[in-house]
C-alpha cells in the first residue's frame, strides 16, 4: 500500500527496527503451540466466568474465547468496536488460561487503560513500557511457554 500523493511520513531508523522486530516476533509465533487450552477447559471456564459475573457471553464472544485459547499463536489480536464485549470475553479467556495452568499478564499502552483492563478482567496488567522494562532488566526468564 502506497502513501497518498504529497503525504510525507517520518520515522527513525530505531523505530523502523523496532517495528521489524515486532512483526518478526509475531510471524515467528504463529502455530507455536503457546497457551493452548483444551475445548473442555474452555467450556468450563466460560461457564464459571458467567456464573461469577452473572453475565452471559454472546456467540461471537464465545467464538473469540475459543479462538484465542485454542490457536496456539504466541500473539493474539482481537478487534471489535468499543462496547462490543471484548474485555468481558477476555476475562473468560484469562480464566481458561489460568485453569489450564498458565500465568496471565496484561499490557496496555497507557496507565489508565492498564488499570481498567486489570479491574475488568482480574488480569495483573502493566503498561507496555513497564512490561518491556521488566523483561529487559530481569535476570531470569519472566515469560514462559
Amino acid at each position: 500500500m502506497g502513501t497518498p500523493t504529497g503525504l510525507r511520513l517520518y520515522t527513525t531508523p530505531q523505530l523502523l527496527a523496532l517495528e521489524e522486530r515486532v512483526l518478526t516476533a509475531v510471524a515467528a509465533g504463529f502455530g507455536t503451540g503457546r497457551g493452548v487450552v483444551d475445548d473442555a477447559t474452555i467450556v468450563i471456564a466460560i461457564a464459571a466466568h458467567e456464573n461469577t459475573t452473572g453475565g452471559r457471553l454472546g456467540e461471537d464472544q464465545r467464538a473469540m474465547v475459543t479462538a484465542v485459547c485454542a490457536s496456539g499463536d504466541a500473539v493474539q489480536c482481537v478487534l471489535g468496536p468499543a462496547g462490543s464485549g471484548k474485555t468481558y470475553a477476555l476475562a473468560a479467556a484469562a480464566h481458561a488460561w489460568r485453569q489450564a495452568g498458565f500465568t496471565v499478564w496484561g499490557a496496555s499502552v497507557n496507565g489508565t487503560a492498564a488499570e481498567q483492563l486489570a479491574r475488568a478482567t482480574a488480569i495483573p496488567t502493566r503498561t507496555v513500557a513497564s512490561l518491556l522494562n521488566r523483561l529487559d532488566l530481569a535476570n531470569h526468564q519472566v515469560l514462559t511457554d
